[in-house]
């Protein structure tokens, strides 16, 4: 069966083109063909294709595509567009690999202004006059002379699959910066004084955005004609220049009339036609005069290069020698980020390091502690809520961000005061890991920040409010709880300049170390939409740890009807345990932590007559609540930050068993329930447990029996512990921790 791409959208300009209809001139027919004749034969030429075959011409508009009823193989090559294969971007010279519903989608990038689409194959379009380019004005070639357009569908012939697998294009030639383009002066250039001539070559000229595929109109210094403005027509090349009598030139393009009759001052070499067709409106160039000899001697190395072939490396490299991974150096990338202007910054939700602080903290609570001056650095400690806490702000208008030795020292200083005062910590990140080369002095620094801030026996929150790289988000990953904004902060090893390096990804940094990416990883993190919902979540979290300011102990045993009718008599019917976890809590004092990614398990802390208790809990409405290896994984870190700053815990069961399947047991599933038996088992604050409907014996070595008091509502299977009735758990559950 033959391949199919379907069109899903076209942008004005998206046309089908080969090399151009060509020996129909003298009739009055355009040749049309490729704006970019270098970038469309580089596009054919990485598939094999024949150097005139029909491709794809995409415009500024942009173009979507899916492949149907058979697999695919496509070359795209052209300007630095933005391109992504099924939502993931991929560079913008590439050979791609189409399965049956694969989906690209190509937009205008930060330069150039048309890229092709090759296909490993023949489209099924049918010639005029010898050829398939479309000409869109005198309705020529193409689908029926017409630009594509959303819902057209352009089946593949003779669909070959190249050995080379989808990869990135080693095409350099395609980098050519549109600031000089060469000419050979002529033929009409006797039209014009040498001064003029000089003034024309100087330029410079700003492209106008009234071209199109026809001419690109310049705008600059205005040329007087020495011999008038009006010459017998004549025929006109691809490139040639000309000059009406308002003296701004003309640039004719792939879809010129066929004579002109104003003089032409030059003629754009063969070599850089593509290199002024990717220009784009407003983009300013001047031209360089050269010999016939010389654009003859450029065009044909164009011609060899590409004759030679075109390497392709794997799109995403899996395969690292010792060697390769040896010449790098893994901590770079993470120094470079462009600081912001305080208003741009407000522009797009975020706040400054100060500003940050501000938030944070009651009014007027916080003092800055002495630091490096100028640092990147802000340390402050004060109240949130009526309680203690130190902060440390990170200010990227200060060297990116970056910390240098002495910041570090400072910094684990600070940890160290902290801990002493058994206040919480709060890492406020945004920007590069070390100011500096390493060496021993700033390594020494970060293995100390990091022993101190590993060691602190106090809650530890850190905050991506940025990037967040290297040994800063190794710092970032020792917290107890993570904060992450959604599109803008990340946590990873390396940021997207070391990706790529290392595996030619292109990845932004929320897509390497995103709120997505930790949740799946089972960490616990929070996805939060800007900069002050991420301090808010931070002062939330705050409220329910131990030792949490100004709390009044809520110690009234408040019955609640609501659960008595809560639990579905049905065995497969849901129901939401929150309610629950809402209803034993003091008033509005249980925060979830972790929500997103396994959500069939709920974690979290509540006020509990006014103490912290953590809380670990299955959840019926999603998945029915079972337990399958990320919600164990996730359930097992949670116990252990309990654990560490000695928060009780309570767990409520109500759970079918282990999801089985081959997936679960390659994730690790009897790992990670025996890690989280371990410790339940050493546990060593006190634990309750609250059974609501089902626990099996599989499930019940997990969530803990043996270990504390067990309540059970009267329906609970099996018939173990304390029975109690269900308006009243809040009552037995104060007890049971007094």
């Amino acid at each position: 069966m033959e391949p199919v791409l379907r069109v899903l959208m076209a942008g004005p300009g998206v046309t089908l083109q080969d090399s151009g209809r060509q020996g129909y001139l003298r009739f009055g027919v355009t040749p049309a063909g490729p704006m970019d004749p270098l970038a469309f034969a580089t596009a054919n030429r990485a598939l094999g294709n024949a150097p005139d075959t029909t491709a794809i011409e995409v415009g500024l508009g942009g173009l979507e595509f899916t492949v149907e009823t058979a697999a695919a193989t496509v070359a795209i090559a052209g300007g630095d567009f933005a391109i992504t294969l099924d939502g993931r971007r991929v560079p913008s010279a590439v050979l791609l690999r189409l399965e049956v519903g694969s989906t690209v989608k190509i937009t205008a990038g930060p330069a150039g202004a048309w890229c092709y689409v090759a296909i490993a194959g023949r489209l099924l379009v049918s010639p005029m006059l010898g050829s398939t380019a479309t000409h869109t004005r005198s309705g020529f070639g193409g689908l029926d002379g017409k630009a594509l357009a959303t819902g057209d569908r352009l089946g593949i012939a003779e669909p070959r699959m190249p050995e080379a697998a989808s990869g990135i294009l080693e095409a350099p030639w395609l980098d050519r910066p549109s600031a000089v383009i060469r000419v050979v002066l002529g033929p009409q250039d006797d039209y014009f004084a040498p001064d003029q001539v000089s003034a024309f070559l100087a330029g410079p000229w700003t492209v106008s955005t009234k071209g199109d595929r026809m001419a690109y109109f310049l705008e600059g210094p205005k040329l007087r004609h020495e011999e008038g403005f009006n010459i017998v027509s004549d025929g006109v090349a691809m490139g040639a220049i000309q000059v009406p009598g308002e003296g701004q030139p003309i640039v004719l393009m792939a879809d010129r009339q066929p004579t002109g009759g104003y003089p032409k001052i030059a003629t754009v070499i063969g070599a850089d036609l593509g290199r002024l067709a990717q220009a784009r409106a407003g983009d300013t160039i001047r031209f360089e005069a050269v010999t016939v000899e010389t654009a003859v001697a450029v065009r044909r190395a164009d011609m060899e290069r590409l004759d030679a072939g075109i390497a392709c490396t794997p799109l995403r490299r899996t395969d690292f020698s010792s060697a390769f991974l040896l010449g790098l150096n893994l901590a770079d990338g993470v120094v470079g980020k462009t600081a912001l202007a305080s208003d741009d910054r407000h522009a797009l939700g975020r706040l400054t390091a100060h500003e940050r602080l501000d938030v944070l903290f009651d009014d007027a609570t916080f003092d800055l502690l002495p630091g490096m001056v100028p640092s990147a650095l802000i340390l402050a400690a004060g109240r949130a809520d009526g309680r203690r806490v130190y902060a440390a702000s990170r200010d990227i208008t200060v060297r990116g961000g970056a910390l240098t030795a002495g910041d570090m020292r400072d910094l684990a200083a600070f940890v160290e005061r902290a801990t002493a005062e058994h206040a919480p910590i709060v890492l406020l990140c945004d920007g590069a890991a070390l100011a500096t080369e390493e060496n021993a002095e700033t390594v020494a620094a970060m293995v100390a920040l990091q022993s101190a801030f590993g060691q602190a026996g106090v809650p530890r929150i850190a905050v991506a409010l940025g990037a967040c790289i290297g040994p800063d988000a190794l710092l970032a990953a020792l917290a107890d709880f993570m904060i992450i904004v959604t599109g803008q902060g990340f946590m990873a090893s390396g940021g997207p300049a070391l990706v790529q390096t290392v595996t030619n990804e292109i990845l932004t940094g929320p897509e390497i170390g995103g709120a997505a990416i930790h949740a799946a990883a089972a960490s616990l993190v929070d996805a939060v939409p800007h900069d002050i919902a991420a301090l808010a979540r931070v002062r939330e979290l705050l409220d329910v740890m131990p030792d949490g300011g100004a709390v009044v102990p809520d110690g009234k045993a408040r019955a609640a009807p609501s659960l008595d009718r809560l639990v579905p008599h049905g065995p497969t019917e849901v129901y939401d345990v929150r309610e629950i976890l809402f209803a034993i809590a003091d008033e509005g004092a249980f925060v979830e932590i972790a929500a997103e990614g396994t959500a069939h398990v709920v974690i979290g802390f509540m006020r509990l007559g006014g103490s912290s208790v953590g809380v670990l809990a299955n959840q019926p409405s999603v998945l029915g609540g079972v337990l399958d290896a990320a919600a164990l994984a996730k359930a097992t870190r949670f116990v252990e930050r309990c654990a560490a700053l000695s928060i009780p815990l309570l767990t409520v069961v109500d759970c079918p068993g282990l999801l089985p399947g081959l997936a679960q047991e390659k994730a690790g599933l009897l790992h990670h329930a025996a890690a989280l038996s371990r410790v339940l088992a050493r546990f060593p604050q006190p634990r309750l447990t609250l059974i609501t409907r089902n626990m099996t014996g599989q499930v019940a070595g997990l969530m803990g029996i043996g270990q504390g008091k067990i309540y059970r509502w009267p329906s609970a299977v099996p018939d173990i512990g304390e029975t109690i009735i269900p308006h009243e758990t809040r009552r037995w559950i104060l007890a049971g921790f007094a």
